[in-house]
């Protein structure tokens, strides 16, 4: 991902996020945000070098979505079903101690990409209040400020609800920040959006 005049880097196997300062000087993105370019020999070979240049289409992320123009989280939470809303939080949390406890951030990433197509439509108000009711109980969770963690139960939830979201890395550079989120077309589910315009996406899942 280029922010300014900086490449920023993000190793699946690892997690780990790289910043190159300066590099975007002489290295351009393609219109879809998925190919690097460059004219200069020695930056192209330092970036093979790195393994910067999959062999598959595998490795390659779905399209970037449109930057959320409104959240789920509002109005706050409240309904009449907290025993049922509590045990399907149970259901996330017992879900996590098998698909996040232990996992590498490369599996956690090849289980996200590899989910199962959503199988129903899922009207806005009901995923909304998904949401809302996820914010609301999700404190009582283990690392519940953990945006990862968080965003990986929620798309297990609304996944095994069938519904389909768009699973968002961004990073800010100067200084450097790294987040996550889930949207759903023109809402976001775990955030602002005016908080998230700080953001350039480097990857969906």
């Amino acid at each position: 991902m280029l922010a300014g005049q900086d490449l920023v880097l993000l190793d699946l196997k690892s997690g780990a996020y790289e910043l190159l300062a300066g590099l975007g000087e002489v290295v351009a993105l393609s219109d879809d945000r998925r190919v690097l370019k460059t004219n200069v020999v020695e930056v192209a070979q330092t970036l093979d070098e790195m393994g910067l240049f999959a062999s598959t289409a595998s490795t390659i992320g779905r399209p970037f979505p449109r930057p959320p123009n409104r959240t789920a989280l509002l109005p706050a939470y409240s309904g009449p079903s907290l025993f049922r809303d509590r045990a399907w939080m149970a259901k996330g949390w017992m879900l996590m101690m098998r698909r996040f406890y232990g996992q590498s951030f490369t599996q956690i990433i090849a289980e996200a990409r590899n989910r199962p197509a959503p199988t129903g439509e899922i009207d806005a108000a009901h995923l909304c209040r998904y949401a809302r009711v996820f914010d609301r109980l999700s404190v009582w969770t283990p690392f519940q400020g953990e945006c990862l963690y968080r965003c990986q139960m929620l798309l297990q939830l609304l996944g095994a609800e069938g519904a389909g979201v768009d699973w968002v890395f961004g990073v800010r550079t100067w200084p450097f920040y790294a987040h996550c989120w889930l949207q759903a077309g023109e809402f976001v589910l775990t955030d602002r959006p005016e908080r998230l315009t700080m953001f350039s996406p480097i990857l969906t899942l």
